[in-house]
């Protein structure tokens, strides 16, 4: 997921996150990897104020890996999931975040993405085993201001008006319906499988909600 971090008076949101807390698929699902890019405005970077104003941001484009040692990306709350704190950010407008998480879960569960802060503007992909089918269904996003691209074994939404707070969409893999010998119709098993959110943006990040019924949110990404 991919967003961009607007300031509201002098402050951006405290932290960038990405959280499952849906108990059924905290028991079933394990994260692989993951990172945040943070990218700071180039006009606002070469302004000589800035390395005044954030004398610990000394590059431009940062990524943050779950591999680094120490890992900044380490979260303690319910459910499972990363964050990164953006106080060596702050006040930063425009703050350019892009997320990106791999993770196994089972086929056939239903799953949220929802935003954790308002957000205008965000670009998600979904990346997934192409003998399944993903099926996603928006809540709070305004239709003729989403453009969702599907093809098979990728699914990218772009929304560029604004979400709130628990906007976004809801989505299931199933197996592929497939033609055999003869124009027997089968359907392909539903395997364990690898999912990967990755960005456009959102800040998703994670890539919202309101008005519409909608299932319980799990998965949570900043915007």
């Amino acid at each position: 997921m991919s967003y961009h971090c607007r300031r509201v008076g002098d402050k951006i949101q405290d932290e960038v996150k990405w959280i499952e807390t849906g108990p059924a698929q905290v028991k079933q699902m394990s994260i692989l990897k993951y990172d945040i890019e943070i990218q700071v405005p180039a006009e606002e970077f070469a302004d000589s104020k800035f390395r005044q104003r954030h004398p610990n941001v000394t590059l431009q484009r940062r990524v943050f890996k779950s591999t680094d040692t120490p890992n900044q990306l380490l979260y303690q709350g319910p459910g499972i999931g990363f964050a990164l704190g953006l106080k060596d950010y702050e006040g930063v407008d425009d703050l350019h975040v892009t997320t990106h998480v791999t993770y196994t879960a089972p086929t056939r569960m239903l799953f949220t993405w929802t935003m954790s802060h308002p957000t205008k503007g965000i670009t998600g992909t979904i990346v997934y085993p192409e003998d399944q089918e993903l099926i996603a269904n928006p809540f709070g996003l305004t239709e003729e201001q989403a453009n969702m691209e599907h093809k098979p074994g990728m699914f990218t939404v772009d929304y560029d008006s604004w979400l709130v707070t628990d906007t976004g969409f809801a989505f299931q893999l199933i197996g592929r319906v497939q033609t055999g010998a003869g124009g027997k119709v089968t359907q392909s098993a539903p395997p364990v499988s690898v999912a990967s959110a990755t960005d456009p943006t959102v800040q998703k990040p994670t890539l919202p909600a309101t008005g519409i019924p909608q299932p319980p949110p799990v998965q949570t990404k900043t915007a």
